[in-house]
């Protein structure tokens, strides 16, 4: 096994390299909360997961119990971001705070029946949710309702880590999985615009596995501007997407990062002729995170969503780049 994937060495500190998001895609189930019922009791609210607990005082919009005490205008509620849309095209769709989503307070009625994703930011979760009712006004104390997708059955991989490289005119994609349940194939996707996305190969998987496994793939012809990412099939036909990793052969300068702002997840490319370090700093001068890669050229992403809001410097070697944490 190898130990350090493209020659990424985890050194001092460490980045947290995206993987893949979550798909809840299992059976739905309906949450409301009674008119002006309490909002710091359990039963009003749903506790999606461990860092999100959406409820609703007796006026006003949603908010994380789990965070917030109370709503907290374009903010609340906390690790959330919403889109209209279905799941099934949740990577398509363009992803904002409640409150925006809702169009303000007096369109926020209008969200009853319409169709849409939540974006659980910090465990990279989407779901599918309907709101069944909305009270609207003082005199309908905070009620609401809406039904929401489930977790259903675990995904049958979990990727550690999914990066690519530049092999003379083509690009070496890798990734790692630490356990595998019933999987049957790997299929690899590339898109020139990151929506629409074909097929270019296939690699077979474990099958089951609780140990690492490394999997590597070769587009021997690949564009100046690559999205990539992993269909993950199981043998029942089941299956779930990755991150989409970007990937230009061609760029503009030896160190790119995008996209600034970012909320959750940093791409990143570098080229270098020898080993170098890449550091994340604060505002302050503190060293957030640290990496050392080998040489060459390489893209992974960088997970920042546990990071407070604010301004980031992104170094490595001489080149400096500033990223803005939302």
């Amino acid at each position: 096994m190898r130990k350090n994937l493209l020659g990424i060495v985890i050194a001092l500190a460490s980045f947290s390299i995206s993987t893949g998001q979550t798909i809840w895609s299992g059976p739905t189930i309906t949450f409301s909360k009674a008119a002006f019922a309490d909002p710091t009791a359990d039963a009003n609210q749903d506790r999606i997961t461990n860092s999100t607990w959406i409820t609703r005082a007796s006026t006003r919009g949603l908010f994380n119990a789990a965070a917030e005490s109370s709503y907290i205008g374009n903010i609340s509620p906390s690790n959330t971001e919403w889109a209209t849309g279905s799941l099934a095209d949740y990577a398509r769709l363009s992803y904002q705070p409640w409150e925006a989503w809702a169009g303000g307070a007096p369109n926020i009625p209008n969200i009853v029946g319409v169709e849409a994703v939540v974006h659980l930011i910090a465990e990279d979760i989407y779901l599918s949710i309907r709101f069944l009712s909305w009270g609207a006004g003082a005199a309908s104390g905070g009620s609401f309702s809406y039904e929401r997708s489930t977790a259903g059955t675990p995904a049958p991989v979990k990727l550690a880590s999914f990066t690519a490289s530049k092999k003379n005119s083509t690009v070496q994609l890798n990734w790692k999985t630490v356990s595998e349940e019933n999987t049957s194939a790997f299929y690899v996707e590339r898109s020139l615009d990151g929506k629409k996305f074909t097929k270019i190969g296939s690699v077979a998987a474990s099958g089951n596995s609780s140990a690492d496994k490394d999997y590597s793939f070769t587009d021997v012809a690949p564009s100046s501007m690559n999205f990539y990412r992993l269909q993950t099939i199981d043998n029942d036909g089941k299956f779930m997407y990755s991150r989409t990793l970007i990937f230009r052969l061609v760029k503009n300068s030896l160190l790119e990062v995008f996209p600034i702002p970012a909320t959750s997840f940093l791409h990143v490319q570098v080229s270098s002729l020898a080993k170098m370090n890449i550091q994340l700093i604060d505002a302050a001068g503190r060293l957030q995170q640290c990496m050392t890669i080998a040489s060459g050229e390489s893209a992974f992403q960088l997970d920042i969503s546990k990071l407070q809001p604010g301004i980031y410097y992104l170094k490595a070697g001489t080149e400096t780049r500033t990223v803005i944490k939302q």
